[in-house]
């Protein structure tokens, strides 16, 4: 279920920050949008493994 729900967010994410900005295809839109997409999708698989890797320390 968990690994479901990194790939949900993931989803809803991208889907929330493709509605929110106005994409026009120029050099602006490599050197902004395009590093603040990978830069919230690695934060979030990050985010996902320090929660798994918190959880099976305990054990």
């Amino acid at each position: 279920m968990k690994k479901w729900m990194k790939y949900i967010v993931i989803i809803i994410y991208l889907l929330l920050l493709d509605y929110s900005i106005e994409k026009p295809k120029d050099l602006y839109f490599y050197l902004i949008y395009v590093p603040i997409v990978f830069g919230g999708v690695f934060l979030i698989l990050y985010l996902f493994e320090k929660n798994n890797k918190t959880k099976n320390e305990t054990y």
